[in-house]
């Protein structure tokens, strides 16, 4: 008696094993892309949020010499050569958690800024800054309140962030005004890291949050 599968084609025997672990393959390492949305339309609580972002420790002085430090979920590369750099604050009063950022206002009267980049180690302080405002207490000393420590520039004016392993100084080449943001560039006049080998990765917790957002886990 010849069995069932004496019929089959054996071309067709092999591409279907191929696509089975094709799909198995894709399954184990590519699965979870497939994750459950939600979606939120404009109005609708949380339309406004994101998560995961880049984030940066901004440091700046004002025309007396006082520095302050504001933390941004956004930062990047707008330019090549030369480098520059985007970051945006807020440029008005809106409710507790977008208001006008005294660090702004640094950069109006000196038009200069570092770019901080903390690694996931700073949380708590990268927290503490963006939630104090001189503002509201001009004598305030965000590098005290989060537990940082100043370091000595190199070009600009304004501190840079001795626990960040990347600092980059700049100076502003424009702005763009937004209804509730202004947009700052600057150019890279000094740029320090931790590391030797400019071929190595960015420590910045943009990677950890996204692995967080995509397990639904917090950070910890």
């Amino acid at each position: 008696m010849r069995l069932w599968f004496n019929h089959l084609n054996p071309r067709h025997l092999y591409f279907t094993f191929l696509r089975f672990c094709v799909l198995q393959y894709w399954e184990s390492n590519w699965g979870a892309i497939r994750m459950k949305k939600q979606t939120v339309f404009s109005g609708q609580k949380g339309f406004s949020e994101f998560y995961p972002g880049s984030i940066a420790m901004v440091s700046a002085v004002d025309a007396a010499g006082r520095s302050d430090i504001c933390t941004v979920g956004v930062w990047t590369l707008v330019n090549g050569k030369p480098p520059m750099y985007g970051i945006p604050l807020c440029n008005k009063d809106i409710d507790q958690r977008f208001f006008k950022r005294y660090t702004l206002i640094c950069i109006e009267q000196t038009g200069e800024f570092v770019i901080n980049i903390p690694d996931i180690n700073l949380r708590s302080a990268w927290g503490k800054c963006g939630g104090v405002t001189l503002r509201k207490d001009i004598n305030a000393d965000k590098f005290a309140l989060a537990g940082i420590s100043r370091a000595f520039p190199a070009v600009v004016k304004a501190p840079l962030i001795a626990e960040c392993p990347i600092n980059i100084e700049c100076r502003v080449v424009d702005k763009l005004s937004l209804p509730c943001h202004d947009w700052i560039v600057g150019e890279a006049v000094a740029i320090h890291r931790a590391f030797e080998d400019s071929d190595i990765p960015m420590p910045i917790p943009v990677l950890q949050m996204a692995d967080a957002c995509v397990h639904r886990r917090r950070l910890s």
